[in-house]
């Protein structure tokens, strides 16, 4: 999945909860082999972790980055 797909996804679950007039972020972890997209300064969902295999994780904003990346090292995954 290329990064223009990742955040193709990513622009649809930020519409789908509302989300409007935004700018995505992105950060490449290479020992998980996936990219944290989200949208700076957001009161809505915090971020993705969206895998180079199209898996993915909502990540909450209760909790920063590396919690959600270990849980997604873990297995823990997002279905819509």
């Amino acid at each position: 999945m290329s990064i223009e797909e990742k955040k193709n996804f990513a622009k649809k679950i930020y519409d789908e909860s509302g989300m409007e007039n935004y700018t995505l972020e992105t950060k490449r972890d290479d020992e998980i082999n996936a990219d944290l997209i989200w949208i700076p300064n957001s009161r809505g969902p915090a971020g993705l972790i969206i895998g180079d295999n199209e898996e993915y994780l909502i990540c909450p904003s209760m909790h920063d980055f590396s919690y959600w990346k270990e849980e997604y090292k873990k297995g823990k995954r997002s279905q819509i």
